[in-house]
């Protein structure tokens, strides 16, 4: 009886660790996404600017 107790109690803490290492990777894999996302803004952004300053200095060259 003592021995199926132990084992029941091991078992227990054994799924208790699984569900907490699962637990941990989705909100890693979350915060991983988040911060890609928030990548790929800053790209487009970077990508906008660089755009909008070759067109102002092609405006700038017609002028002169």
């Amino acid at each position: 009886m003592q021995e199926k107790f132990r084992w029941q109690r091991s078992g227990s803490a054994a799924i208790s660790a699984m569900l907490a290492m699962i637990t941990f990777s989705l909100i890693y894999l979350s915060w991983i996404n988040q911060e890609n996302q928030r990548a790929k803004i800053i790209q487009s952004e970077i990508g906008y600017y660089a755009f909008r300053e070759r067109l102002l200095q092609q405006k700038m060259a017609g002028k002169e």
